[in-house]
């Protein structure tokens, strides 16, 4: 299943409108994102080598990826004393 065909029915149940013009909004939400970090930052958004960690928090319980969010951050980082979270 897409990304899409995930999203469009959870926006258009929060924001009570049809699926279609839900997939319409988030089209148009994830250009102008996608538009704004191109013109500020010269960056693709889609591009994974941009991120240091991607997790898909529909299959991962958030304690999990909390852990795995923790556990990268303390490897690359250290310990978390002291650390604005």
């Amino acid at each position: 299943m897409n990304m899409l065909a995930r999203r469009g029915p959870w926006v258009a149940n929060r924001e009570r409108m049809s699926l279609t013009d839900a997939e319409k909004k988030i089209k148009k939400m994830d250009k102008e994102r996608a538009d704004f970090h191109k013109r500020y930052f010269a960056k693709d958004p889609n591009e994974p080598s941009h991120y240091d960690i991607i997790l898909n928090v529909e299959t991962l319980p958030l304690d999990q990826a909390v852990n795995v969010i923790v556990g990268t951050y303390k490897e690359r980082f250290g310990d978390l004393k002291g650390a604005a979270i």
